[in-house]
């Protein structure tokens, strides 16, 4: 288990006593080296923390005098290339395995404190200590299949091969998606696709009929709050991410710009509560009165409203596509670009102007049924049904919060 706070500039490793289908107690074996007398060299790369490897620390892996009897071992951000984070496999009877430190020869990694198989806490330290493998049962271990992979000859093979062998393109889709990250950040890029295009796309239709501007005042309108405010979140974005965090280069700096990402989208969808609770006052006082009233200042709390939200949209939407594209294993990563690129044609640009141009059908159609021998007029009518079509797509910028809290 890597534990969640990080220490120094890597992350405790413990033994933990948990559920196995968690991410966290997984690590991908790569082979080094190709197998031989003395075991087969492999490092251990975590999933949950993709790029960061098993490693001893504790003393340069070149020196011949060993610092302790017992070195700490953490996950740290590497190449895997350090000697430090390789380990010598050793094959035991009943599938058990045992590692071997290369920088550290002698040393095996085990559980400290115990030299039985009974751990004394739920958390037990994990080191790399001197001593023989066949004293006690903490310096062995079982290896799972996870994800098909049960074999040196398994981890070995290209992911294409991998790929035709565990089921294709759709076995590829549920390894993607069992990154919770790679998940979540591909559904908050989506739902940004699905706000702006569904903002966009009935932004026309609700300036008209629910305020009576024709289609110039409409487009200039749209320019100011849409394009004016995409420009100045495309600004925003890396001052903040960038220049002001760091970016995203490492395990710390991706929770730092995923806490602001929360915070703004919580901005956003404060915003959007506003626009929608006045436009749906709007469609009620269109119903009740049946007839166009234009009121100014909601229309300048809209499109101030409707410029925030695009600001900080699209101040997101780089750093979200970075953390994506790096959420998953290099591998998968050309299957996994193109798999978001699937959830935001389809969540984002399809669904975005199609549910809230439905909702707005619905209601258009619903208010004749209900009162059929009323006159309506044809604008209260269209003002309303417009009203909350647009109110849909900007309520939307909470499921947009939603999945950036969780990623």
């Amino acid at each position: 288990d890597a534990s969640v706070e990080p220490q120094d500039d890597g992350f405790k490793v413990r033994l933990a006593k948990g559920d196995t289908e968690e991410p966290w107690a997984q690590f991908k074996m790569r082979r080094i080296m190709s197998l031989h007398a003395a075991g087969q060299i492999v490092s251990l790369e975590s999933v949950r923390l993709p790029g960061h490897y098993l490693d001893a620390v504790g003393g340069p892996a070149e020196s011949s005098c060993l610092p302790a009897a017992r070195v700490k071992v953490g996950i740290f951000e590497k190449d895997g290339q350090s000697s430090s984070s390789h380990f010598r496999l050793h094959r035991l009877q009943e599938g058990n395995v045992w590692f071997e430190s290369v920088a550290f020869p002698g040393h095996c990694l085990g559980a400290t404190g115990e030299n039985a198989s009974i751990v004394s806490s739920t958390r037990t330290k994990v080191s790399v200590s001197r001593g023989d493998h066949a004293d006690g049962n903490w310096a062995q271990f079982r290896v799972h299949e996870i994800d098909g992979f049960s074999t040196v000859e398994d981890w070995c093979v290209s992911p294409r091969a991998r790929s035709s062998k565990s089921g294709g393109p759709w076995r590829n889709v549920q390894v993607v998606v069992q990154h919770r990250l790679w998940l979540w950040t591909a559904m908050s890029i989506s739902l940004c696709c699905f706000v702006t295009s569904g903002i966009a796309f009935l932004w026309q239709n609700t300036i008209n009929s629910v305020w009576g501007f024709d289609n110039a005042w409409s487009f200039g309108l749209f320019t100011v709050s849409t394009a004016g405010g995409g420009m100045f979140g495309v600004s925003l974005g890396p001052n903040i991410f960038d220049r002001r965090l760091g970016g995203f280069h490492d395990a710390l700096g991706k929770a730092k710009c995923l806490l602001w990402c929360k915070r703004m989208m919580l901005v956003a969808a404060l915003c959007s509560s506003v626009c929608t609770l006045l436009l749906m006052e709007k469609a009620c006082h269109l119903v009740f009165v049946n007839t166009q009233t234009v009121v100014y200042w909601q229309l300048a709390v809209l499109c101030t409203c409707v410029f925030t939200i695009f600001a900080l949209v699209y101040s997101i939407i780089g750093m979200m596509n970075g953390i994506n594209f790096t959420a998953v294993p290099s591998e998968m990563q050309t299957f996994a670009a193109s798999l978001t690129l699937c959830f935001q044609n389809i969540f984002g640009y399809a669904f975005g102007p199609l549910l809230p141009s439905a909702s707005a059908e619905i209601v258009g159609h619903l208010l004749p049924d209900v009162w059929p021998g009323f006159n309506w007029d044809r604008m209260a009518v269209d003002g309303a049904k417009y009203a909350v079509g647009m109110g849909v797509a900007l309520a939307a910028t909470w499921a947009l919060f939603a999945f950036a809290r969780l990623s």
